[in-house]
């Protein structure tokens, strides 16, 4: 074509490219009206190119997987051709749910979404993340609102991405996945269909093989002429790929600006949780500190618990292992003395009934600390329940015996026969308790000031060492040994146990 006039050329070109436009958008427009399976049918938010792409490339079996979410329990799934698209997990420890998730990990190539339940703890966490030290604290407002930003800032580390039971909604809002409509339990091949077709929910979660989920829908859209659950499949799969793709994750560090000591509230956790199950010998708290040993039963050494109960009195301490040879051989050092029975493992039938006799007497008591099946099997007069096993709840523990604790939790757990649900026995403090500084109306400062002053006087030679005590309305402010009894290099250094006579160089100030 000759371009003798431009101005008929350009009409001309203008006209075929607006009519190519127009036969595009009616030949989409009837594409959409036919088929509910393209992602543009679906609102995208977000607008998330990744997930349609993802989309776009998956197979028949890929988009059916993606609506179902494995119930693993404790088990470490092997997935082959078409994995799910989550998995639930409900491990005893922290450590092994890290685990068995960075092996799920290896296994599934695209996102996928891992569920988790908190509703029985995780025995390697702190107490805090502890839901049994929760109820038996009285879910304190604040202390449920740290469980549950904690954990959540805990589990998400590992790539958790929603939480299910009874603390899953005040967890979830700290997670990355929403709490919305998003799963239906089923159990049985019948469900199927159903939990599909059904606008309340978008994914199935079951302990159903998942190659036996795969061919019963295959066998279902089959079946599927007007291809209703075909659509209803391809708009839940682009709706869960979105939430899996688009979800900007906003959450912050729990733990960066919030001021907390993480020992502080464990101590607190601790202090608040102790239960006292049975107090019928009233051995508790322990009166006469005379020919007292403490006997430890498997687990780690309980080194809060041990430590403080030097501030209370010399006591022997003996550490056995969970056997029966060594259980004996230990209770050799319990006759005519009162015994203090730490245990920290789950008992056998075998190994209880060798501690019952002695805890059926006046002169002694267990603490218990997690591993409430053990209060059924010993049957002590005197028992104490702890839960969580760190260093703050041994210390909390030690008091509580000693009487330097006021203990007023309530067992938060049911369908035990010596030991009823809100079973609650207060002990009150008869000795001094060593609680936060906080609590006892000084500043967070005022130790590290104390320090700092008398250093610098051990620095300057105006003594070798000194031990300061100081304790308001029944709580030590502060008892620490500083420097050492002399000048010389080997000398002994100075301890909270070591006694001064009070005399012109020591000072005694009571309260009027």
């Amino acid at each position: 074509m000759k371009r003798k006039n431009g101005f008929k050329f350009k009409a001309v070109v203008l006209a075929a490219v607006f009519s190519a436009a127009l036969i595009v958008c009616v030949f989409m427009h009837f594409i959409g009206k036919a088929s509910a399976m393209s992602p543009s049918s679906v609102p995208n938010p977000t607008g998330n190119e990744y997930a349609d792409s993802i989309f776009n490339s998956m197979s028949l079996e890929e988009k059916i997987m993606q609506l179902y979410v494995f119930d693993a329990r404790r088990r470490a799934p092997d997935f082959f051709k078409n994995p799910p698209s989550g998995v639930f997990f409900n491990a005893e420890s922290f450590s092994d749910l890290k685990k068995v998730i960075a092996h799920t990990n290896k296994k599934l190539g695209i996102p996928f979404i891992s569920i988790c339940e908190v509703s029985s703890p995780m025995n390697d966490l702190p107490n805090y993340m502890n839901p049994l030290a929760l109820k038996a604290s009285g879910s304190d407002s604040i202390l449920k609102q740290i469980f549950s930003r904690a954990l959540a800032d805990t589990l998400k580390s590992i790539g958790i991405s929603f939480v299910k039971g009874t603390y899953g909604r005040n967890i979830n809002k700290y997670l990355d996945y929403d709490s919305g409509k998003k799963f239906i339990e089923i159990q049985k091949t019948n469900e199927i269909e159903g939990a599909i077709l059904s606008d309340d929910y978008d994914m199935i979660l079951s302990e159903l093989n998942p190659d036996l989920f795969l061919s019963e829908v295959k066998k279902m859209l089959a079946k599927d002429k007007k291809h209703i659950l075909a659509n209803k499949i391809d708009e839940k799969v682009i709706r869960i790929l979105r939430e899996k793709c688009c979800k900007e994750n906003s959450y912050e560090n729990f733990w960066d600006g919030s001021g907390l000591n993480k020992e502080d509230l464990e101590f607190s956790v601790a202090s608040k949780s102790i239960t006292c199950v049975k107090n019928d010998s009233k051995f508790l708290p322990l009166k006469d500190l005379s020919k007292t040993v403490i006997i430890q039963i498997g687990g780690i050494q309980q080194v809060g618990f041990i430590s403080r109960s030097y501030s209370y009195g010399d006591f022997k301490y003996y550490y056995c292992t969970p056997k029966i040879s060594a259980i004996k051989q230990t209770l050799k050092n319990a006759k005519g003395k009162n015994v203090i029975f730490i245990v920290n493992t789950m008992l056998k039938d075998s190994l209880a009934s060798l501690i019952r006799p002695i805890l059926r007497e006046k002169h002694s008591c267990i603490v218990n600390i997690d591993n409430p099946e053990n209060l059924e099997l010993c049957q002590a007069k005197s028992a104490l329940q702890v839960f969580g096993n760190g260093f703050q709840s041994g210390d909390a523990a030690s008091q509580a015996v000693f009487g330097g604790l006021k203990v007023k939790g309530k067992f938060p757990l049911e369908g035990y026969q010596s030991v009823k649900k809100d079973a609650c026995t207060t002990i009150n403090p008869i000795r001094l308790q060593y609680c936060l500084l906080k609590e006892t109306g000084f500043k967070s400062n005022y130790r590290d000031t104390l320090d700092s002053i008398v250093r610098t006087a051990i620095a300057d030679k105006c003594f070798p060492g000194c031990q300061i005590f100081a304790s308001i309305d029944g709580k030590v402010v502060i008892n620490q040994g500083f420097g050492h009894h002399t000048y010389d290099s080997d000398s002994k250094p100075v301890s909270t146990t070591d006694l001064y006579d009070l005399a012109s160089l020591t000072k005694f100030r009571q309260q009027p």
